[in-house]
Parts: structure tokens; C-alpha cells; sequence
């Protein structure tokens, strides 16, 4: 009988130190390296075919389809049998929205520069990963992390930007662990709903310091404290939970000046309390978990979903994909969608163990539902998505792509 096999690695894809100060947003920059970051590959093999699942401690997927392509070319693995997400902190480059602060040769060039890095770091990765692969057990558990809560809050006539502790919020945890057929520990995978913005807009010696944030964070005390593992963390229906403590405090008029307020240096302690925190949560849930053997199989599939804008007849197309691998199936979004379309979206899978990736293949901004578009919240002002529309269409796709799996 065929095995499913499994590999896992991780790779630095830090930016050089030369190309420092790194832009970030108007005139904020990423001045000092406060944390390394890393792109973390798994890649499963069943019978002749491979899929690659891909976290990178960035903003967004920089260069989404020209990185799917070269990762697909370069490896002979289809396209839709990748899933490549970025953890969405905000203490790093967003090197695919550079028209987000003022444009300037120097900048665009160092972005460049540390795009072609990034792919060479994620080629050297991913053949690491494959090199490794190796029969493999899995094991899932959901448990419960509180570090997050919902952030739309109703402070004038609309919804805007702050905590609200009334208003739906996910706490799930969910984690896989996957071993070796010697028990050893091959990797981790961890799906919470959480904006990484611990950090965003904390300024310290008057930059910003490039970081993972949260999940960054995370990810590494997991591999400190289980060496040899790799631990991606993975981001679910984020679109409309913040961390329950941020370290920026918005901008204040001051003479006449608007000047930032936040925590500072100080801020990095509120960093560590909610990492570690969260990290036992983790490791709660790491107790209550046997790997077991599973039958293999690999299918996935891929369906673009076309949903109306608001005022004219135009339509935004949204990329959704399914990793099926073995007992375990990967939705994936290449944007941010609030809990409910989170909880739809999932619901509609016929398997238990179904976790939703964002940010997954590319970025389509926000995707808000029917209450953020109504009190025209944060996520709402700048998604053009027709209300009443967006919910439904994912569920149907999301439908459809399972019901032909069943036909296979």
C-alpha cells in the first residue's frame, strides 16, 4: 500500500542588512531587525503526486502568480496543489502593494532586490522540504486560544477600528502535529483568527522593527522548544479579530502635528506576553493529540469566484482553493473574510478536520459581509463587494468543488 510521505524546512528570508532602511508606509520606516523572519515549507508526496503548504512571515505573498509559477515550473508540481500564505504581520515590507507610500527608485530596487532573495530562499526550502519526505503520521485537535477578540467597534455612526468584545470572535485553535513513522516530530501546523499587528505602528529609535509579530513569534518559541520541527502558523478568518491588546494608539493633533502614540520600546513586552500565552495554548492542545496513519491520497482543486461590486456591473474575481491531504482538508482564500463568512465558509466541507487559510495565493484586500458593509466599517471602506452577495458565493463554490470531488 502506497504511504503518505511528508518533509518539512524552514528558510531566513530576512532582507540584508544593506538594503536597510526598508520602506514601509508613507513616511514610516523599517529601520532595525527586531526579529528574523522565514518562510516554512511542508510538502506531502502520495504515489506520484505532491503538494507544497508554504508559510511566510510576510504582509502579503509578494508577487503571488509569478512566485506560484516559478515554484510550480521549478518543482513540476501543479499550481493548484500549492497552497503559499503570508501571516499578515505588519512589521515587514508589503512588497506587492508598493503604491501604499509615495513611489521611489531607491525603494522599488530594494524591494526587487529582496524579491529575488526571497525566491531563491524559498527554492533552496521547498527542495529541503522534498528531500525529507518521509512516511508520516498526523494528528488534529481543536482547542481554545483568547488572545484575539472582534474589532469592529461602534464609536460614532459607523464601525471602526478598536475592540469589541460583544461582537463575534473565533477562538478556536486548531493544530496539527505530523510525526515520522519513529515518532519523531516533523512538523506543526497552526490555524488561529488573529491579526499580527501586535506591533504595528510601534515605533522604537523612530523607525519600525521588521518582525513576525505574533505568529513569527510563535512559530519560533514552537521550534525551540521541539527541535528539528518546523511550525507554520497560519492565519483563519482574521478579517475582523485583532490581538485583545495592541501596542499603537493611533495618531494625535499635537500644535498642529499629528504625532503617533504608542508603547515604544515598552511594547514589545505586551509582544512576549501574548506570544507566550499563546504558545500554551498550543502546547495544551499538543497534549491531547495521537498521530496516527493515514490513508494518503492528495486532491485539490481550484475555482475562481466572481462577486458584483457594489455600484456598477463590474465583478471582483476571488481565487478559492482545497488541499485535501489525507484526513485533513485546506480551504484557501486569497483574502481577509470576517468570521462569519469564515464559519460558512468551512461549515460547507464534509470533513471535521477543516481549516481555512487567508491570505492564501495571492491578495484581494478585504472581504467584508453583510454587517461590516451596513455600518461601512474599516474592512468595508475600501472593498467594493455588492451586499448580500459574497457569503452565498462561497459557499456555492466552496459546494461545488467538494461535490466534484466525490465524482473523482
Amino acid at each position: 500500500m502506497n504511504k503518505l510521505l511528508c518533509g518539512a524546512a524552514k528558510g531566513d528570508i530576512t532582507p540584508n542588512e544593506k538594503l536597510f532602511p526598508m520602506p514601509l508606509l508613507g513616511p514610516l520606516k523599517i529601520n532595525t531587525i527586531n526579529d528574523r523572519i522565514h518562510a516554512r515549507v511542508l510538502a506531502f508526496q502520495y504515489d506520484d503526486r505532491k503538494s507544497l503548504l508554504i508559510a511566510l512571515d510576510m504582509t502579503l505573498v509578494p508577487h503571488s502568480d509569478d512566485l506560484l509559477t516559478f515554484i510550480s515550473d521549478e518543482f513540476g508540481i501543479e499550481r493548484k496543489n500549492i497552497l503559499i500564505c503570508a501571516t499578515h504581520t505588519h512589521e515587514v515590507t508589503p512588497i506587492s502593494l508598493a503604491h501604499i507610500y509615495p513611489p521611489d527608485p531607491e525603494d522599488t530596487a530594494k524591494c526587487d532586490d529582496w524579491y529575488q532573495s526571497i525566491k531563491q530562499t524559498l527554492h533552496s526550502t521547498v527542495e529541503s522540504a522534498l528531500s525529507a519526505l518521509r512516511p508520516c503520521k498526523i494528528g488534529y485537535r481543536e482547542g481554545k486560544s483568547y488572545i484575539n477578540c472582534n474589532r469592529d467597534e461602534i464609536k460614532t455612526d459607523k464601525a471602526e477600528l478598536g475592540f469589541n468584545f460583544e461582537r463575534p470572535s473565533d477562538k478556536k485553535l486548531k493544530l496539527i502535529r505530523i510525526e515520522d513513522e519513529n515518532d519523531k516530530i516533523i512538523a506543526f501546523f497552526v490555524n488561529y483568527a488573529c491579526h499580527a499587528v501586535v506591533m504595528n505602528g510601534c515605533i522604537v529609535a523612530g523607525g519600525i522593527g521588521l518582525s513576525g509579530d505574533l505568529p513569527g513569534r510563535t512559530s519560533s518559541q514552537i521550534e525551540n522548544i521541539y527541535p528539528g520541527s518546523v511550525c507554520l502558523w497560519t492565519s483563519g478568518a482574521a478579517g475582523d479579530q485583532n490581538p485583545r491588546m495592541t501596542t499603537n494608539f493611533g495618531m494625535k493633533n499635537v500644535d498642529g502635528k499629528l504625532v503617533y502614540q504608542n508603547l515604544g520600546e515598552t511594547g514589545y513586552m505586551v509582544l512576549d506576553m501574548l506570544v507566550d500565552e499563546h504558545v500554551r495554548d498550543i502546547l495544551k492542545t499538543n497534549k491531547g493529540i495521537t498521530c496516527e496513519k493515514t490513508d494518503g491520497e492528495i486532491r485539490c482543486r481550484q475555482t475562481i469566484c466572481k462577486c458584483p461590486k457594489r455600484e456598477d456591473d463590474g465583478e471582483i474575481e476571488y481565487l478559492l482553493s482545497v488541499l485535501w491531504i489525507g484526513n485533513l482538508v485546506f480551504e484557501g482564500i486569497d483574502g481577509e473574510v470576517p468570521t462569519s463568512i469564515g464559519e460558512s465558509t468551512v461549515r460547507v466541507s464534509p470533513n471535521e478536520k477543516t481549516l481555512l487559510v487567508t491570505h492564501a495565493n495571492g491578495y484581494k484586500g478585504y472581504i467584508p459581509d453583510d454587517w461590516q458593509i451596513e455600518h461601512n466599517s474599516f474592512e468595508a471602506e475600501g472593498a467594493f463587494i455588492k451586499k448580500g452577495c459574497v457569503e452565498t458565493l462561497f459557499v456555492k463554490s466552496f459546494r461545488e468543488m467538494f461535490r466534484l470531488f466525490d465524482k473523482e
